[in-house]
């Protein structure tokens, strides 16, 4: 299989926090952008780290695992670590009572991470 790294980088609107997607299945690239990975192999993974002086919160997908697939379940999971990094960063306290800001943060990013799985022409599951 041919070795690709592909990715987004974009800013959430209103939080004003730097989103990277990556697609990989390079671990030697991708450990480049994020050092910390040790080249471990990847399958699905939310990361928060800083990069050439900028924070980011970075979702990476790699749909050639042996072992396991990209689903839209893993999606909406890695999705949902970047809204509680993003709250954490922010001291936003998420509340079950009161979560529709949160839900929409949620709903925004598993968009922006389909939408990019498709612009690239991966199959989900």
């Amino acid at each position: 299989m041919k070795k690709h790294l592909h990715k987004k980088i974009m800013v959430i609107p209103i939080y004003d926090i730097n989103l990277q997607i990556v697609i990989t299945n390079d671990i030697d690239k991708f450990s480049k952008i994020i050092p910390e990975n040790n080249k471990e192999d990847i399958y699905a993974t939310t990361w928060g780290h800083n990069y050439k002086n900028k924070s980011f919160i970075t979702v990476v997908l790699n749909f050639d695992n042996k072992y396991m697939k990209v689903t839209h379940g893993v999606i909406a999971h890695e999705s949902n670590h970047v809204v509680s990094m993003i709250c954490d960063r922010l001291g936003i306290s998420i509340d079950p009572n009161n979560d529709e800001a949160t839900s929409y943060l949620l709903d925004y990013i598993v968009d922006k991470i389909h939408k990019f799985i498709n612009k690239k022409g991966f199959k989900i599951g």
